[in-house]
């Protein structure tokens, strides 16, 4: 979107960054951002045991830790990258690199030098620290808290394609229910910092993309408090149906049939004798992980039903090693729900509030018929099957 000119006066916090004070053209998202001070430490970990100055930075490298497992859904066993071009977007090297020893040597972090490659060292909390309760704690380093601005800032500007500002643009209008309880997913909406991030894959991660069912109903859009989750049933194992027989390679009809239906997760499950959410997360690790990080067990029972497929998917897998079949689905996911079906959307109803979580378009009532009707056409643009679509109250 382009930038409109608005005349006002600079803000304080445009003031602190040391820019010339007088008019300026406010572009239209970045209107929104609001200047984030609160981060989150376990409660086990007192900040008085560093230095004055060393307290803030220290505080915000435990919370960009465990704020990556919350925001993407991960374990706290889970070691997360901090890339050394991050950690310089809030503190210079000559900073960040002593607390970061300081705080292995107390125990309160451990880091993996493989697991980041050369330049992107690994780190999670240590126990206590790990299982620990995390609490607020507010930032008054006021160089930390300009960088952190001007981060936030950055991240805006980095949205370049008309659907992912206008996606931005309903995400903050996202608000949390007077009864939310005080936790810190609702809390980093209750503070608006409305993060947005589009992976390398299209897919768009946000602060509503891993929150728990259990406080989903605590959310507004755009005050609509009934908000429907419009998806595909087995989307990617759709398009890959349909992508494998565009290629020529031979899929089962008993597989196409029951994707289409919407019975393959309760098939799989059912051979393998657990229930459909168990059968789901098996398959999805089994055809993810060809052509060598796979249940072999598993592998087996899939062959069985489903000889042509399992084949193709091996075929696929082993004469392109480094274009692994999961990644080039979620590519096709994303350009058929949000570059096709998400950017109409955004296109024809403008006024009409929309969200993206995962493979779902999030809307209230009212635009739950254009959204199943604009993935129907995104589907029907894109593949040669008509998929079951699926109508769910996302705030139930």
């Amino acid at each position: 979107m382009k930038d409109f000119n608005v005349t006002v006066d600079r803000n304080p916090w445009e003031r602190s960054l040391g820019r010339p004070r007088g008019r300026m053209v406010i572009p239209d998202l970045k209107a929104d951002v609001v200047p984030n001070t609160t981060v989150y430490i376990p409660t086990t970990f007192d900040p008085r045991v560093l230095v004055p100055k060393d307290r803030d930075c220290a505080c915000w490298m435990l919370n960009a830790i465990t704020q990556d497992q919350r925001r993407y859904g991960w374990t706290p066993e889970a070691w997360v990258p901090l890339p050394q071009a991050f950690l310089r977007t809030a503190m210079e090297y000559s900073v960040y690199q002593p607390i970061l020893r300081q705080l292995q040597g107390d125990r309160v972090i451990e880091m993996d030098r493989g697991a980041g490659g050369e330049n992107c060292r690994c780190y999670r909390l240590l126990e206590p620290h790990r299982s620990a309760k995390q609490v607020a704690y507010t930032i008054t380093k006021n160089t930390l808290l300009k960088r952190m601005y001007r981060f936030q800032v950055g991240v805006v500007d980095a949205l370049k394609e008309p659907v992912h500002q206008s996606l931005r643009r309903w995400l903050s209008t996202v608000t949390v229910a007077d009864d939310g309880p005080d936790v810190p997913h609702l809390d980093e909406l209750r503070r608006k910092d409305f993060w947005m991030k589009v992976c390398d894959y299209g897919r768009i991660h946000t602060g509503l993309t891993s929150l728990p069912k259990r406080y989903r109903h605590f959310i507004r859009l755009a005050g609509h408090s009934e908000l429907y989750a419009v998806d595909v049933s087995h989307c990617q194992f759709v398009l890959m149906a349909s992508w494998l027989r565009r290629e020529g390679y031979a899929v089962d009809s008993d597989f196409v049939q029951q994707v289409l239906g919407g019975r393959l997760y309760d098939t799989f499950g059912a051979a393998l004798g657990v229930d459909r959410e168990k059968g789901k997360d098996a398959l999805i690790k089994l055809v993810y992980g060809l052509p060598r990080r796979y249940n072999r067990p598993h592998g087996e029972v899939f062959q069985r039903l489903y000889p042509q497929a399992w084949d193709s998917c091996m075929t696929y897998s082993r004469s392109y090693p480094h274009e692994h079949l999961s990644l080039h689905m979620q590519r096709l996911e994303s350009k058929v729900m949000i570059g096709s079906a998400a950017h109409l959307f955004t296109e024809f109803f403008p006024d009409e509030p929309l969200l993206t979580i995962h493979d779902a378009l999030v809307v209230p009532r009212s635009g739950v018929f254009s959204a199943e009707s604009l993935i129907k056409d995104a589907f029907d643009t894109h593949c040669d099957v008509k998929p079951t679509i699926k109508k769910t109250l996302w705030t139930a």
